[in-house]
Order: C-alpha cells, then sequence, then structure tokens
C-alpha cells in the first residue's frame, strides 16, 4: 500500500510530457524571436520573401517580435494553469492516501485489539477448565459423602464464580470479530462462538442452582434432624416417666422383670449406648449419631416387643401405646431423612455428570469448552 501511494504522488509531482514540450516549444519560440529581425529584413533569398522595406526598423523588429514573444507568454500563462491543476491533484491524492491509511491503520489496530481479546479470552478459559474441575470435584465428593453418610451434616464447599463474569465483560463484539478474522476459515467458527457463549451463560446460572438447592436441602435435612432429636428425647423422657410409675407400682427389685418395662428398659439402655459413641473419653462430641442405630438396634426391637405383647390383651400395658407410636413415627421421620438425602444426592450426581461426563450423544459442558479452547488456540497459532 505505501509504494503504491509513493508511486501516485511521484507521478503527480514529476513533470509528465505535455510539462516538458510546452516548456521546450516556449523555450525555442523564445530563442527564435530574437533571430527573428534578422532572419525577416536580411537580404532575402526570393522576393516573395523580401521584408526590407517593412518601414522604420524598431516597427519592425518590435512588430515581428511581439507576436511571437506574445505566443510564449500565452504558452507560460497556460502551463501556469496546468501546473495548478497538477498541484491540486496531487493534494487530493495525498488526501486521498491520508484517508486510505487512515483506514489501514484504524483496520489494523481494530485487528490487533480483536487479537489481544481473543488470547485473554483463551487465558480466562484455562482458568475455567480448572475451575469447573474444582467445583466438579467438591460436588463429587458431596454427592458420595452424601450417599455414604445420610444422616451428617455434609458440606459442599464453594468457590466464587467471577471468573465467569469477567469474561462476559469482555466485549462481544471484539470477541465476534476475533473468531471471524482468526477462525472464519473454519466453517465451524460461528457455531463454536455461540457454543461458548451460551456455555459461559449458563455456568454460573447451573453452579448458583446446585449451590441454592443443596442450601434448601441442607437446612431441610437439619430442621428435620432436629425434630428427630427432639422426638427421641421425648421418647427417653416418656420412657423415664413409665419406669418411675412401674417402679413406684411393684417392687424396686423385680419392676424390671415386666414384659412393658423390660422392653422400655432396653430400649433406654441402647439409646445412651449409641449416644456413647458420639463422645469421646474426655466426654468430647466426635461425631454425629447414626440415626440408623436408633431405627434399626433401638427403635425396631422396641415396636416389635410392643407389638409382641399387644397379642395378649390381658396383660398388655396401654401405656406402652403411646409410646409405640412415638417411636414409630420416629423410624419414620429416620427414614424420609435417608431417603431424601440419596435421591439428593442422586440429583447433585446427574448434574455432575452434565458438567463432566461425556455419553454417546451428548458432551459435557467441560468438553465443550475444552473443545472451543483447542479451536482458539490453533486459530491463533496459525496466525502467528
Amino acid at each position: 500500500m505505501a509504494n503504491n501511494m509513493k508511486d501516485n504522488s511521484e507521478e503527480l509531482k514529476n513533470w509528465d510530457a505535455l510539462t516538458i514540450w510546452l516548456l521546450v516549444i516556449a523555450a525555442l519560440i523564445l530563442v527564435f524571436s530574437f533571430f527573428a529581425p534578422a532572419l525577416f529584413v536580411g537580404k532575402a533569398i526570393t522576393p516573395e520573401l523580401d521584408f526590407s522595406e517593412t518601414g522604420p526598423i524598431g516597427d519592425t523588429i518590435g512588430g515581428i517580435m511581439n507576436p511571437f514573444i506574445a505566443l510564449v507568454g500565452i504558452l507560460l500563462t497556460f502551463l501556469a494553469f496546468y501546473m495548478q491543476i497538477k498541484a491540486n491533484q496531487i493534494q487530493k491524492q495525498l488526501f486521498l492516501d491520508g484517508l486510505k491509511a487512515e483506514k489501514e491503520k484504524e483496520k489494523e489496530l481494530e485487528k490487533k485489539d480483536a487479537e489481544y481479546k481473543l488470547s485473554l479470552l483463551n487465558i480466562d478459559l484455562e482458568t475455567i477448565i480448572k475451575d469447573i474441575d474444582d467445583k466438579a470435584s467438591r460436588i463429587k465428593e458431596f454427592f458420595e459423602e452424601e450417599r455414604a453418610k445420610p444422616y451428617d451434616a455434609n458440606l459442599l464447599f464453594r468457590t466464587p464464580s467471577n471468573k465467569y463474569t469477567r469474561i462476559l465483560d469482555l466485549d462481544r463484539l471484539s470477541i465476534y470479530k476475533g473468531f471471524k478474522l482468526f477462525l472464519g476459515d473454519n466453517e465451524k467458527w460461528l457455531k463454536s462462538f455461540n457454543r461458548l457463549y451460551s456455555s459461559l451463560d449458563y455456568l454460573p446460572l447451573f453452579f448458583d442452582e446446585v449451590y441454592n438447592i443443596y442450601d434448601n436441602h441442607a437446612k431441610t435435612k437439619f430442621e428435620k434432624k432436629t425434630e428427630v432429636t427432639k422426638s427421641l428425647l421425648e421418647f427417653n423422657k416418656m420412657s423415664s416417666q413409665f419406669l418411675t410409675d412401674y417402679k413406684l407400682e411393684h417392687d424396686e427389685d423385680n419392676y424390671l422383670n415386666f414384659p412393658a418395662s423390660s422392653c422400655i428398659n432396653n430400649a433406654m439402655g441402647k439409646y445412651y449406648e449409641i449416644i456413647k459413641k458420639n463422645y469421646d473419653d474426655d466426654g468430647n462430641f466426635k461425631s454425629e449419631a447414626d440415626y440408623d442405630e436408633f431405627s434399626s438396634d433401638m427403635l425396631l426391637p422396641f415396636i416389635k416387643s410392643v407389638l409382641a405383647q399387644r397379642e395378649d390383651p390381658a396383660t398388655f400395658d396401654r401405656r406402652l401405646e403411646p409410646i409405640g407410636q412415638l417411636a414409630s413415627d420416629i423410624r419414620k421421620k429416620i427414614y424420609m431423612i435417608k431417603q431424601e438425602s440419596i435421591w439428593f444426592a442422586g440429583n447433585v450426581e446427574r448434574q455432575y455428570e452434565t458438567l463432566m461426563v461425556d455419553k454417546v450423544d451428548f458432551k459435557s459442558t467441560k468438553t465443550v469448552i475444552k473443545e472451543i479452547h483447542e479451536f482458539i488456540a490453533k486459530g491463533l497459532n496459525l496466525t502467528k
């Protein structure tokens, strides 16, 4: 482009053939005008060319030279106008060349800006892929723990999603231009651009949704575990009152020999046995209670014993019925906590698979972003 502009300018600045010929003709006429008097008033070769009888010599010379000098003046005046026209053409060409150079410069700067932003995007995509791996690892650890230990307060550690916001804050039009300029040779460039921003728009919402449903689940689970704990305390209170009444009603040495008091006493013994496992030798709390133990080792045997005693209405102590009903309700609550935790773990696992696991007819979000990252890197390397 620069060479082309230089050629155009030089062509206008340099004297063309017309300019040179005009100057040569004017110079020849001017020189001829000095010899004209001698040629026209001297001795003629033929009578037809004899101009000796032309009047006073001054009039003769002036009359002869003036037309030629006037002709030179006309030629030089035309040349002056002609040179002015050329000067205007030079100014116009310089102006057009300047506009063209400015447009080329702007185009080059725009291309550089698109390249830099595309490179920055690719660097950020590396960070995004690492962030996805980190978040996915935490999510996987959570749902595996939630499934294995459904009664524990399993934590889902979270990290901020500002990396996605940072990419989305980049000028999307510049990124689009970068895709078109550096990746446009590949017919998939537009599809890759759309997939990229679809994934980047989706990911923050995805993680927010996972964290939100986790918060709701953790809150609900805590509330239901609190209800179970209160119910167990109520069971323990009712059982203690039952044994106290039995102790008052029967001989202190043998009040536990009755089926009703025996099953109550066994249940309470198992209750304290399970509670004791949650504390170390110094009495410090070390782990949460396993509600399965309360359900299978304490409540279920108690309920079976109550049902067995109920078969003989004559000896059955009706005061066991509310305690047995409470035990049954507690087991239902424990079962629901476990089932909801397992269901929630499965739901989170399905979300995790969408994020990380490729299937026959489905590519995970991580794979999509990884492929786009490689696609951009390849295009930038080819450009360099």
